[in-house]
């Protein structure tokens, strides 16, 4: 029953973290990455803002695609993260951390825990690598 739960547990969290990637990338894509790299992307410093506003994109559409199949999990955690690190740390964003009234870091934050959770957990049996492909073996009692 433990790992049942666990195997759920973990798909839920695939799921729930892919749809929100998808739905974020998705806002960039539709209301033009021109105006994400130039609102977004710019004020950090990146030497090529268009070029890394792509990369965020596609890192946040295939990302919650891959995690979402539970294909490559582990893979597709890893630009994620490193993409949420950026969002949530970086000095320059212009978001601000909780409760300033501007736009809020915060969500970069829990997709950077849910992220980190898909990273070092994997992505559990219900997955299309399937099996435990990504995840510990548990032994049989």
């Amino acid at each position: 029953m433990k790992e049942k739960l666990a195997d759920f547990g973990l798909l839920w969290l695939r799921v729930l973290t892919g749809l929100g990637l998808i739905v974020h990338g998705w806002f960039k894509l539709s209301a033009g990455v021109e105006t994400f790299a130039a609102s977004a992307v710019d004020p950090i410093g990146f030497p090529y803002p268009l070029v890394f506003a792509w990369l965020a994109v596609a890192t946040e559409v295939l990302g919650g695609f891959f995690f979402i199949l539970g294909l490559w999990t582990r893979w597709a955690a890893v630009p994620v993260v490193f993409m949420m690190s950026i969002a949530a740390f970086s000095p320059l964003s212009p978001a601000a951390f909780i409760g300033s009234g501007k736009p809020s870091k915060e969500l970069a934050l829990a997709y950077l825990v849910m992220s980190v959770a898909v990273l070092l957990l994997g992505a559990g049996r219900w997955a299309v690598d399937g099996g435990g492909h990504g995840t510990a073996k548990r032994s049989k009692r």
